[in-house]
């Protein structure tokens, strides 16, 4: 028996039921492999999803610590260092000491980051507009408008607890 709170047919409250959560969840995971297929085309270069996600925050955020990129991709700060690290030697980003507080050190992007943040944006556009040619009008706006409700609730999703015996790996 699952413990999602859903009903066996939708509500009055326009709640999903458990077999469209499980759809969604499907749903969810085709498109992080999208993504993730995406990004390993040849054309688009040795950068992967999580690395294309920092700098684009980078680019819409501008210069940021290492707490507060950490806290925005939701890694350890160690695990963003590392991420950072790579992205250095491929000269996409930099360490800069902080305008406003001299003792700080802040991540920015290069000029070859925000180019390559500028030609992967574009590129991915060009993309959804190759899927959206095989939508009618009613599925494209469907399908904006689903995304746009994620992108406005972002914040204030929390992902669940761990499981107390959880067998991760």
């Amino acid at each position: 028996m699952s413990n999602l709170s859903v009903n066996s047919t939708p509500d009055t409250n326009h709640s999903l039921t458990e077999a469209q959560l499980h759809r969604l969840v499907d749903i969810v995971l085709f498109k992080q492999r999208l993504l993730i297929k995406y990004f390993t085309r040849r054309d688009v270069g040795k950068i992967s999803v999580t690395q294309f996600i920092m700098l684009d925050q980078l680019a819409a955020r501008g210069p940021l610590n290492m707490g507060q990129l950490a806290q925005i991709m939701r890694h350890t700060t160690p695990a963003t260092t590392g991420i950072v690290d790579r992205l250095i030697a491929a000269e996409l980003v930099e360490r800069k000491t902080n305008p406003n507080d001299r003792r700080q050190i802040v991540i920015a992007l290069t000029p070859k980051g925000a180019g390559t943040v500028r030609a992967l944006r574009e590129r991915m556009a060009q993309f959804l507009a190759e899927a959206a040619k095989r939508m009618t009008v009613e599925e494209q706006q469907a399908w904006y408008q689903t995304n746009e409700a994620l992108y406005r609730i972002e914040p204030q999703l929390t992902p669940p607890p761990p499981e107390a015996d959880s067998d991760r790996i």
